[in-house]
């Protein structure tokens, strides 16, 4: 009998694959929808994914799938992006998104506001800079924010 693939397993061969791609490896989720399971995988690159980019992306993961054994139950594989309103959880999240405004709810303190919403202009050594609306530039550590998203601003 076949030895199967766990995520665990597989998680790293699906971002090696991707690193060659020119592609990071975002998030990973397997569940059960209805009689049969999902793969789900959202990947990412500076500048964002096209629907090019996930088909190859699918295409390639989908081979590892097979090679590696995966799964002996049905499932569908689901490549995407993970969109506008990901949440921005590591360094390499927000360096990618330099330039861009983003949102940031910040730990209770009491000397700090709650929230910051600015230009995202530098991030480094666990810090992360942004330009404020008055033109001043905040530096924030990174793990004094909870959460971070992108702030979408229309013209």
């Amino acid at each position: 009998m076949l030895k199967m693939s766990t995520l665990k397993e597989i998680a790293p061969i699906i971002e090696d694959t991707l690193r060659f791609m020119q592609l990071f490896l975002y998030d990973i989720k397997f569940f059960r929808a209805g009689k049969r399971s999902v793969l789900r995988i959202f990947i990412d690159r500076p500048g964002g994914v096209t629907i090019d980019d996930c088909e190859k992306a699918s295409n390639a993961i989908s081979v590892i799938l097979d090679v590696e054994n995966f799964s002996t139950s049905p499932y569908t594989l689901e490549v995407s992006s993970p969109g506008l309103d990901r949440e921005l959880r590591c360094e390499k999240d927000y360096k990618m998104i330099i330039g861009h405004y983003v949102r940031l709810a910040m730990k209770d303190s009491p000397d700090a506001p709650k929230e910051y919403v600015g230009k995202l202009v530098g991030c480094d050594n666990a810090t992360i800079s942004l330009e404020m609306d008055d033109e001043q530039t905040k530096t924030i550590a990174l793990p004094d924010v909870v959460t971070g998203r992108i702030e979408v601003r229309f013209k």
